[in-house]
């Protein structure tokens, strides 16, 4: 695919498919003709079967925590979105206090909060609405540049719980006649 733009970062980021895989990083180029030296480079080193990758492990303080990242997101969610304190409240009880940086959040790590959560008595489908938080959480955290698309691609992995809960509910006879009222003539009966 090669170089592109990705909405709301201000590096060019590279797009390289060689040898079955997909390799999408950061350029780290603000300069077009720089970025597609550095994908150049990128793409003949993956070819030719260099090193994966020829950057260090980050060192403790370039990580991001898990906090950071809750406090970034609720200030963004904040104003936008009408599920602010529930987003927030679900935050603060079953992620924040477990998790420390983003990128040592392992599968195993969210399917056992999900496990956890069952056993606790929660209804599947809180379980999957408050996960679904969390996937969003790194989403954004990946368009933020805070974590790699590694850790994005781990926490996608995790699967919805299945038989969600299904309420069947009937109007009341008020409910009928306030709901009949409101209709147009060609739908009364």
């Amino acid at each position: 695919m090669g170089i592109f733009r990705r909405k709301g970062s201000e590096f060019y980021w590279m797009d390289i498919i060689a040898n079955g895989k997909r390799y999408r990083e950061s350029t780290k180029s603000k300069n077009k003709k720089q970025a597609e030296a550095v994908y150049a480079n990128r793409y003949f080193e993956i070819v030719n079967g260099k090193t994966i990758k020829n950057v260090e492990p980050k060192a403790k303080e370039d990580r991001f925590t898990f906090a950071e990242l809750a406090e970034k997101y609720l200030a963004w969610v904040y104003g936008k979105q009408v599920s602010y304190g529930n987003k927030k409240s679900a935050i603060n009880c079953f992620f924040i206090n477990r998790f420390k940086y983003l990128d040592d959040i392992k599968i195993y790590d969210i399917e056992k909060l999900q496990s956890e959560l069952i056993a606790k008595g929660y209804q599947k489908s809180y379980i999957n609405k408050t996960f679904s938080v969390f996937k969003h959480m790194f989403t954004k955290a990946l368009d933020w540049e805070m974590i790699d698309e590694s850790a994005l691609q781990r926490v996608r992995r995790v699967k919805n719980l299945t038989g969600t809960n299904k309420i069947l509910r009937y109007l009341t006879k008020e409910e009928i006649e306030v709901l009949i009222s409101n209709c147009p003539p060609h739908l009364k009966p």
